[in-house]
């Protein structure tokens, strides 16, 4: 059996040491085998909510293994929480929902939350609020408040 080889085979050469020293300055990636070229800049200003809920999460989870706590993506379709977390030693459990928003042309300031986030309440579940900015020059901000300050 021989294996067929993809017809779609990305220059790696231009793109991987790009990547690596800064994602920022990453304008087009040339394609081989294809006339057209990738425009990351229109990419980027059309991301979807999902593609936004999950650089949320990712941020989040990105943030609490650099302070030395573990932790994991939920899977999906677990409807309080997005992220299971624990100390090192396992001794203390807590789960975080994840609101994240994308400030884009529409103004809109807000996090959009569901009829269901006002009467979550639980001393081990918490809601990060994840502002990832205007575009991907922007600083993330995250602001932390227990279920129960959200609910009422």
């Amino acid at each position: 059996m021989t294996k067929k080889k993809s017809k779609l085979a990305v220059n790696t050469d231009l793109l991987l040491p790009t990547v690596a020293i800064n994602l920022q300055k990453i304008e087009t990636c040339a394609v081989s085998g294809s006339d057209s070229e990738f425009n990351w800049k229109n990419i980027m200003t059309k991301v979807s909510s999902v593609i936004t809920g999950a650089a949320g999460e990712h941020f989040v989870m990105a943030e609490l293994l650099r302070r030395g706590l573990v932790a994991a993506k939920a899977p999906e379709g677990v409807p309080n929480f997005d992220i299971v977390i624990t100390d090192i030693g396992g001794e203390r459990l807590a789960a975080i929902q994840v609101k994240t928003r994308r400030d884009f042309k529409s103004g809109d300031k807000g996090w959009h939350m569901k009829a269901k986030h006002e009467k979550l309440s639980s001393d081990r579940i918490f809601y990060v609020f994840v502002d990832v900015g205007k575009d991907e020059a922007s600083q993330v901000s995250f602001y932390v408040l227990p279920s129960s300050e959200v609910a009422y």
